[in-house]
C-alpha cells in the first residue's frame, strides 16, 4: 500500500515542480482566514486540471491542513466537468507543461496556454518561505497508508501497476 502523497506525486509529479504558492495553499489552508479562500481555489483548480480525482484531492487538504472541505472540492469540480462548452472557466499551473493553462470544457484545448502567461514565481518546498513546516507536515502523513477509491479518470489497475 503507498500513501496518499506517493499517489498524488505520481499523478501530478514531484511536489518540488509544484508552484509555490499551491504549496503554501494545500499546507496552511484555514477556513478563518480571508485570504485562504482564494488560496483554495487555486489548489481546487490545480488538482482538477492536474487530473487528481476530487476524492483524492479533498483527502489530501484533510491531511495538509486538518481542513474539512469536501463539498467545495466537489462543488468545483462538478461544474467544471459538466460544462462542456464552456472556455475559460480558470486556469492552473500544469506541471507537465510546466505553464498555466485554461481549464476549458470537453469541447475546447485541454491545454490552451494562457495569454499572456502569468509570471510564475517559484516552484518547490524550500522556495515557500515555509519549508520546515511543510518538511514536518509531510513526514508524519507520508507514513498514513491511502488506498484511493476507485474512480473512472484514474483506473485502480493503472495505478497499482505503476508501483509494482
Amino acid at each position: 500500500m503507498r500513501t496518499l502523497s506517493e499517489y498524488m506525486e505520481y499523478m501530478v509529479g514531484s511536489m518540488e515542480s509544484w508552484p509555490s504558492y499551491i504549496l503554501i495553499g494545500l499546507f496552511t489552508y484555514s477556513s478563518s482566514e480571508p485570504l485562504s479562500c482564494y488560496h483554495l481555489i487555486n489548489v481546487i483548480r490545480f488538482m482538477y486540471g492536474n487530473g487528481v480525482p476530487c476524492e483524492m484531492a479533498c483527502a489530501g487538504l484533510r491531511l495538509t491542513s486538518q481542513s474539512h472541505v469536501q463539498d467545495k472540492f466537489k462543488k468545483w469540480y462538478s461544474i467544471w466537468s459538466e460544462s462542456p462548452k464552456t472556455p475559460h472557466m480558470g486556469y492552473y499551473y500544469n506541471v507537465r507543461l510546466r505553464s498555466e493553462v485554461w481549464i476549458n470544457g470537453e469541447f475546447h484545448s485541454q491545454v490552451e496556454p494562457v495569454s499572456p502567461a502569468p509570471i510564475l514565481n517559484s516552484c518547490g518546498i524550500e522556495s515557500t518561505g515555509i519549508g520546515p513546516t511543510i518538511m514536518a507536515k509531510l513526514r508524519r502523513i507520508r507514513r498514513i497508508n491511502y488506498a484511493p477509491p476507485l474512480q473512472p479518470s484514474v483506473p485502480i489497475d493503472v495505478l497499482h501497476m505503476a508501483w509494482q
